[in-house]
């Protein structure tokens, strides 16, 4: 094509990107007629143009990034968005700490773990060249204990708190940057934009030129080297920015190109946004969430910014905050302040005060999660079975469930033993229309007779 002529150049590479994301739609149409209900993507690819490529298929795992992964949780959140779990030679994987698994649960960023080696014994794998489990991840068994005895459950069942800012993602102008110096790459700011939100707790929601919809509600958005916009985006952030909303943006020639890369004669939306150099100033952004009539969140401190992810759930009256930091920060005493007093529970350990900040002194685990109510909570009523009779089903009704919320049922036979595998982990469903849960689990004829609990 012509010098400098990038409408034409990325003519030329959207056509490759639909092609390569047909691929895959003309291969699931193939799967398909034999498994109708198969999950179809790919594993470890580039996404192309990333939105498109997902809209139709039900999975997609790709080479993770900060980005792309809450890029990706917010394009397609009933996907299953699977990551090899791959263990390659990584001291931060194998100093006996499953930091992928609670990083993966926590943002919500991938929902699948896919487990799989090429041979025993090699580098990568999980499994000794004894087809045992390698030591290093035998390390891991109680901490993913922890995840499937409720850990998990919890972060699933909540939903993120909805938060009133968001970032934009372009794709036009993640293309144009790789072609015109005067275009930073969006990927650099939007890194910036995530790790902020990290760290204060507020959710990651991204808008797109598909998804302009989801600006109604928010107040602030965060516009990342946005050097290309079509007329219809343009038109709907100016209704934003003349709306009351408030816009940044780290360049000043924003929009320069259209989104087909054809060049204007010059930037839009000139008057309207807050100039940032770029986004990496904590005071600077709070104070323009401020101005945006933000509230303040929670905030980490004790932990380098870049070490932090601080993600925040809600579920009526009910914040499950959970905090994940790397292993090599497990010495270090660290504070969440909550801007607000609430009753604290640690997840699987139980009450730990009123407090308008939460002290770990150290850190220890690198993850900790915790729920904050505004009143102290009392155990759900609880009503066991009675004696038991060989062979017989026992029955187990619990009242008093918060709609919504993740309970584990944990089974004690009359000499006091746990009964591992009669544990359930069940969230509460439509609780407002039913007074009391049922449990029921059938008994073999040697079973330990009497009062179970």
């Amino acid at each position: 094509c012509a010098a400098h002529d990038w409408a034409s150049w990325f003519d030329n590479v959207q056509f490759s990107e639909k092609m390569y994301a047909d691929t895959y739609y003309l291969l699931q149409s193939i799967v398909r007629k034999q498994d109708p209900l198969g999950r179809c993507g790919a594993e470890g690819s580039a996404g192309g143009d990333l939105e498109y490529t997902v809209k139709d298929l039900k999975f997609w795992g790709p080479y993770r990034s900060l980005v792309n992964d809450e890029l990706l949780r917010n394009l397609a959140p009933n996907h299953v968005r699977g990551i090899w779990w791959g263990g390659y030679v990584n001291g931060s994987l194998r100093d006996g700490y499953p930091v992928g698994q609670w990083e993966y649960v926590l943002t919500g960023t991938c929902n699948a773990d896919q487990w799989f080696t090429i041979a025993p014994g090699q580098a990568e794998s999980g499994i000794s060249g004894d087809l045992q489990l390698a030591p290093y991840v035998k390390l891991y068994l109680p901490h993913l204990k922890e995840l499937r005895r409720g850990l998990a459950q919890l972060m699933i069942h909540v939903p993120m708190r909805p938060d009133p800012i968001a970032l934009y993602f372009s794709h036009p102008s993640d293309r144009i940057a790789s072609q015109d110096d005067a275009c930073p790459p969006p990927s650099d700011a939007l890194a910036d934009l995530i790790r902020f939100c990290y760290l204060h707790g507020f959710d990651v929601k991204m808008v797109t030129p598909r998804t302009l919809a989801k600006l109604q509600g928010c107040k602030a958005l965060f516009l990342a080297s946005d050097t290309a916009l079509g007329d219809a985006e343009v038109a709907a952030l100016e209704k934003f920015a003349k709306g009351g909303g408030r816009l940044a943006s780290n360049v000043s020639n924003l929009g320069i190109y259209d989104e087909f890369l054809g060049r204007r004669e010059k930037p839009v939306l000139e008057g309207l946004y807050e100039k940032f150099d770029d986004y990496k100033d904590d005071a600077k952004l709070l104070a323009f969430l401020a101005q945006a009539k933000v509230a303040p969140r929670e905030e980490v401190t004790g932990l380098p910014p870049g070490d932090v992810i601080l993600r925040v759930r809600q579920l009526g009256d009910m914040k499950v905050v959970g905090l994940k930091t790397h292993t090599k920060n497990r010495g270090r005493d660290v504070t969440i302040d909550l801007k607000g007093e609430g009753h604290v529970y640690e997840a699987l350990k139980g009450y730990v005060g009123r407090l308008s900040k939460i002290e770990m002194k150290p850190m220890g685990v690198p993850f900790r999660l915790f729920s904050v109510f505004p009143e102290e909570q009392s155990a759900p009523a609880f009503e066991t079975a009675a004696a038991l009779t060989a062979g017989e089903f026992a029955t187990y009704a619990t009242k008093d469930l918060r709609q919504g919320s993740t309970y584990r049922l944990e089974v004690f036979d009359p000499d006091g033993r746990a009964l591992a595998w009669r544990e359930e982990i069940f969230k509460a469903y439509n609780y407002e229309k039913m007074s009391v849960s049922y449990h029921h689990f059938p008994t073999v004829y040697h079973v330990v007779t009497g009062k179970y609990m």
